[in-house]
């Protein structure tokens, strides 16, 4: 089912399927979000829990067990309920049960409250440890925008914009989409977006001074900016088939290091919740027309 929050700019759609947005709509019809077309990549924002990116081989190990947990985890194929909902807010819900438990072994409840203001949507998560034991995950998102948004435009036409000039560290990616374990200053303000720069995949950055980033139209000044919050990496990406759109993505927690075959206990930037604790962070887009 879809439901749609609405302001006196913006329309936006969310299904209860994955707790995804599916469009971000300006009240003159222009849409901000990928279409979801599958022959570029066929989702729209999906959530990522319990694994932001993937675990090594696809396998981890809790206790001396060995489980199975597919690329940015199970949340963004399963069916959330809604918990409330008006105008413009939504709380959609999943919970534990025997499917989630047979890739994942601990008892927990996601929140997703997803909340519209003028053309400002936010974003925040609420993970509750229900287990009797302390659990692992990492979260975050994976917005794909429409780039270019107009007719007369490409992709050149954009730039990515920090809010101030960077000194961040750009973390090096395998072929398979693990983190190598090199480290890069990135040092820039600007980056004029193409097809040529997404051509090795995701870049990943952290240490970022900035807390927002813009997607920006040189032509149109139509833009979407994101405050990552308090979300410690960002991820830019877009399909190497030449994909008319741009994933911006604040995450807490990443894909494996290709050295680490640790028990998921043990994995870097991972959150470690005890129990009866509620983990709870939030990001936001402006947008702008």
């Amino acid at each position: 089912m879809e439901y749609q929050l609405t302001s006196d700019e913006l329309t936006v759609s969310i299904k209860t399927s994955g707790a995804e947005v599916t469009s971000v709509k300006t009240k003159d019809g222009l849409e901000f979000m990928w279409c979801g077309d599958a022959k570029y990549w066929g989702r729209h924002a999906p959530v990522l829990f319990p694994i932001v990116g993937k675990v090594l081989d696809n396998q981890y190990t809790y206790e001396g067990k060995s489980y199975s947990l597919s690329q940015h985890g199970f949340a963004r194929d399963s069916e959330f309920e809604v918990e409330n909902v008006t105008k413009n807010k939504i709380t959609l819900v999943l919970k534990s049960n025997e499917q989630t438990k047979e890739k994942y072994p601990f008892e927990f409840t996601l929140k997703l409250h997803y909340a519209l203001e003028k053309n400002k949507l936010t974003l925040g998560y609420e993970v509750i440890n229900e287990d009797t034991k302390e659990i692992y995950f990492s979260i975050g998102g994976h917005p794909a925008f429409n780039c270019p948004m107009f007719e007369d435009e490409t992709m050149n036409d954009y730039v990515i914009e920090f809010e101030v000039e960077e000194a961040a560290k750009k973390l090096g990616i395998t072929p398979e989409v693990y983190l190598s374990g090199q480290v890069e200053d990135y040092k820039i303000k600007i980056i004029p977006l193409s097809h040529e720069f997404f051509k090795d995949g995701v870049t990943i950055l952290t240490q970022l001074e900035s807390n927002t980033v813009t997607l920006k139209s040189l032509k149109h000044g139509t833009s979407m900016t994101m405050n990552r919050g308090e979300l410690p990496f960002l991820g830019l990406w877009s399909s190497e088939k030449g994909a008319p759109f741009v994933c911006v993505e604040p995450w807490v927690g990443h894909t494996d290091y290709i050295t680490n075959d640790a028990e998921i206990s043990e994995k870097r930037d991972f959150v470690k919740l005890a129990i009866g604790e509620v983990f709870k962070t939030s990001y936001d887009m402006t947008f702008k027309r």
